[in-house]
């Protein structure tokens, strides 16, 4: 029975933090930054952003820190 409960919890956890990326990546301001992140379109950044919140997370969020006007972006996406 606890195993269960622990179960529905996790599930319940993980669908609550997919839902908060989803409305991240659904929105205009979060989809207007591809050209700032050297993306050819809308499409290809939201993309690699749920590649990337799938893979790790907390990763995305070293991405959105990085200042984009000083030096090789690229780096976080190999």
């Amino acid at each position: 029975m606890i195993s269960y409960i622990h179960k529905l919890l996790l599930r319940f956890i993980n669908k609550l933090s997919r839902d908060r990326y989803e409305r991240l990546i659904n929105s205009s301001d979060f989809k207007s930054l591809y050209k700032n992140y050297g993306f050819k379109s809308e499409e290809e950044w939201v993309e690699a952003a749920r590649k990337i919140i799938k893979e790790n997370p907390d990763r995305l969020v070293q991405i959105m820190n990085y200042d984009t006007r000083n030096g090789n972006f690229g780096k976080y996406f190999k």
